[in-house]
């Protein structure tokens, strides 16, 4: 004798890609309403983290930028391609 089971089973597509739950975090929305007071503008999460970018690659540029020519070469230019993005972002 032969016994058939047939299983159904629906699955819910819950998954949340990475830049989704980045964007919707809470420390990026308190982050974007803290930055958006101090500019006197209102931002969206995204052009919040294109000027944290620029930030950061400033720093960077800053806090090592003196070990040799080639580092602050190559930190110069990540700066300066963070401005451009952050520029046509807050357009």
């Amino acid at each position: 004798m032969e016994t058939n089971i047939l299983f159904t089973h629906t699955q819910r597509d819950n998954s949340v890609s990475l830049r989704e739950a980045i964007l919707g975090s809470a420390f990026v929305t308190w982050l974007t309403l803290w930055t958006s007071r101090i500019m006197e503008r209102e931002l969206t999460p995204m052009q919040c983290l294109h000027l944290l970018h620029a930030q950061l690659a400033f720093g960077a540029l800053l806090l090592l930028g003196g070990t040799s020519a080639v580092v602050a070469v190559l930190l110069a230019a990540w700066f300066g391609l963070s401005v451009l993005q952050c520029a046509r972002a807050l357009k």
